[in-house]
């Protein structure tokens, strides 16, 4: 063993597990592999969301005429919030039965820029995360949440890709 890694721990120790979600089918199988992962590491998972919200004062400001419609988004906007934060409570207390310690949190962002955040303010030891390909000029005009994370996050990251379904 080198003198840097015995001054600072394995390099190879897993702690502490960020695994963004989408709240999709997908994100659970992807939890799913990082609460399996996590088992016999003893390391804990943290489910983080994060979305970007509409910045809904500008109309607001803007219009005495859109100040019904900003109140409704506004309204809106908070009662989506909650849902997604049930969702994640209720993912975290379904998820226990792996024997893994399991929290969320979610943050109002971009997508990207808020994992790399959260994983730095966590200080994960890795992020495990599902990407979804788009071919061509879709990816191209659209960028990968996972590209970008790959290239900017503070630890390793794994990518989950979906399972292909069995053919008969």
């Amino acid at each position: 063993m080198s003198e840097s890694s015995s001054a600072t721990g394995s390099p190879a120790a897993i702690h502490r597990i960020l695994v963004p979600t989408d709240l999709s089918a997908f994100s659970e199988q992807v939890l799913d592999y990082a609460l399996e992962l996590a088992r016999p590491l003893g390391a804990s998972i943290r489910l983080f969301h994060s979305a970007v919200q509409p910045d809904y004062e500008v109309p607001y400001l803007v219009s005495p005429g859109m100040r019904g419609a900003a109140s409704a988004m506004i309204a809106k906007a908070a009662e989506v919030s909650e849902h997604i934060r049930s969702e994640l409570e209720a993912i975290c207390q379904r998820k226990y039965i792996f024997g893994v310690s399991i929290e969320y949190s979610m943050i109002d962002g971009r997508p990207a820029e808020s994992i790399v955040e959260a994983a730095r303010e966590l200080r994960a030891d890795l992020i495990v995360m599902g990407s979804r390909s788009r071919p061509g000029v879709r990816h191209l005009l659209l960028g990968s949440v996972a590209e970008k994370v790959l290239r900017t996050a503070p630890c390793p990251v794994l990518i989950v890709h979906p399972r292909a379904e069995a053919t008969a």
